[in-house]
C-alpha cells in the first residue's frame, strides 16, 4: 500500500512538472492565435470601411477678400464660399458699393448683401464656376463706373434687388485660392426712388450693369 502511495506521488510529481514545463509553451501557441485573430478580424473591419481620405484642397469652403466693379458685393466685400459637394457650392457675401468717386463726387458707400449658388468643376488646381443668385441693398444711379452717365450730377438713390449671372475661373495653391469672375445683374425690384435734391422719380436708369471681380483668400 505504501509503495503504491509512493508511486503515484511520484507518477503526479512528474505529471505537474511536465505540465510546468509546457506552460510557457501553450501560453505563447494561445497568445499566438490570439494575435492571429486580433489581426484577421482588423483586415476585414479595414476591408468594410476604409479609412475616410483628407478632401483635396478644391474640394474644401473659402473665406475671400473680394474687390471689383459693380458687384454683387460692391467695390469691397467679403465672401464665405461653402462647398456642398464637388460640383455645387454655395457664395454668401457682404460688401460696399459706390467705392469710387466719380464726377468729383464724394464716396458715399452703399452696403451690399449676396447670395450665389454655383456650379463648380475642378480641373486639378484649377475650377470653373458659374452661377446665378441675388444681392440686394442701397444703389445709387450714376455712380456706378459702368453707369450710361457715370458720375452725372443728379443722383437717385434707391434699395434695389438685383439678379446676378456670372462665370469664373478659380486657382488654389498651398491653402491660399483666387478667384476671377465677370458677370451682369438686373434690378428686379427697388423701393420708390429719390434724388438726393429730395425730389422722386419712378423711372430708374441703368437697371442693368456688368460686372467684374477678384476673390484672394483661404481654404479651410
Amino acid at each position: 500500500m505504501t509503495r503504491n502511495v509512493g508511486r503515484l506521488a511520484r507518477g503526479a510529481e512528474r505529471a505537474v512538472g511536465a505540465g510546468m514545463r509546457s506552460l510557457p509553451l501553450t501560453l505563447v501557441l494561445a497568445f499566438a492565435l490570439l494575435v492571429a485573430v486580433t489581426t484577421s478580424a482588423l483586415a476585414d473591419g479595414t476591408d468594410a470601411t476604409p479609412a475616410p481620405t483628407a478632401r483635396k484642397q478644391t474640394d474644401r469652403s473659402h473665406l475671400g477678400l473680394t474687390v471689383g466693379l459693380a458687384t454683387p458685393t460692391g467695390e469691397l466685400g467679403a465672401e464665405y464660399t461653402l462647398v456642398v459637394m464637388p460640383n455645387l457650392e454655395i457664395g454668401f457675401g457682404v460688401g460696399l458699393a459706390d467705392m469710387i468717386p466719380l464726377g468729383g463726387e464724394s464716396l458715399s458707400p452703399d452696403p451690399q448683401a449676396a447670395i450665389m449658388p454655383r456650379f463648380r468643376y475642378a480641373l486639378g488646381p484649377t475650377v470653373l464656376t458659374a452661377g446665378v443668385g441675388l444681392s440686394g441693398g442701397r444703389y445709387t444711379t450714376y455712380l456706378s463706373p459702368f453707369a450710361s452717365t457715370p458720375g452725372h450730377a443728379i443722383d437717385e438713390v434707391t434699395n434695389a434687388l438685383w439678379a446676378n449671372g456670372e462665370a469664373g475661373v478659380e486657382y488654389h495653391l498651398h491653402g491660399m485660392f483666387a478667384r476671377a469672375y465677370l458677370g451682369a445683374g438686373k434690378v428686379i425690384a427697388h423701393s420708390e426712388i429719390k434724388h438726393y435734391d429730395g425730389g422722386t422719380n419712378m423711372n430708374l436708369v441703368d437697371d442693368a450693369l456688368p460686372y467684374v471681380g477678384l476673390t484672394v483668400g483661404h481654404t479651410f
